[in-house]
């Protein structure tokens, strides 16, 4: 079963997100999210699919 997680990045800082967080990322296909906060990810958007 395909499963959906809704994540919190904190409060625009990586390195404030929570480690649980970037795991959760790390282990997705697909993220969508606002542009900008995806391009705070870096590192953990790379080779995923992603979606603004």
């Amino acid at each position: 079963m395909e499963k959906i997680k809704i994540l919190g990045l904190g409060p625009g800082n990586l390195d404030y997100t929570l480690p649980i967080v970037l795991k959760k990322i790390e282990e997705s296909d697909v993220i969508i999210g606002g542009k900008r906060h995806l391009e705070s990810l870096g590192k953990y958007t790379k080779n995923k699919e992603h979606f603004y």
